[in-house]
């Protein structure tokens, strides 16, 4: 537990450095209502235990390659909260959540924004879609 809330707590630091770069427009708007309704969509399946299953994924990623890092974080975080109130998950578990999805939301958003062209260019989707599988993975492992 104490190394989850150190990560978490440098999650919130990392979100304090990036912050200046972020972009918030009406698409963050739009990514924030899209976050809330993964979270209430949140779906459980048993395999090998219970495994809660969403579209947050997409949501954070997309939030990170068109606004920010921050914007990333932030949806992954409202995610979380909402899912939470649905699907009841232990308060543990819940602070294990908020640091995979936090830490795989601001390492996509950084990462877009170091080395992603911008778009409309085809190199920023292929970059986008090779980050996309890359925290797609990592949220399984974290």
């Amino acid at each position: 537990m104490v190394v989850a809330c150190a990560a978490f707590a440098g999650c919130v630091v990392w979100t304090v450095l990036v912050a200046p770069h972020d972009h918030l427009n009406g698409l963050s708007i739009v990514l924030a209502i899209a976050a809330v309704a993964a979270g209430l969509g949140v779906s459980v399946v048993r395999v090998r235990g219970r495994v809660a299953i969403s579209a947050s994924f997409l949501v954070y990623i997309l939030a990170g390659a068109f606004l920010g890092p921050v914007s990333a974080f932030v949806a992954a975080m409202i995610f979380e909260i909402v899912s939470t109130r649905v699907i009841r998950t232990r308060p543990l578990a819940f602070l294990f959540n908020l640091v995979g999805n936090g830490i795989a939301a601001l390492l996509a958003g950084t990462l877009m924004a170091a080395l992603a062209p911008k778009p409309p260019a085809a190199g920023f989707y292929l970059v986008l879609a090779v980050l996309a599988l890359a925290m797609l993975e990592l949220t399984w492992v974290i």
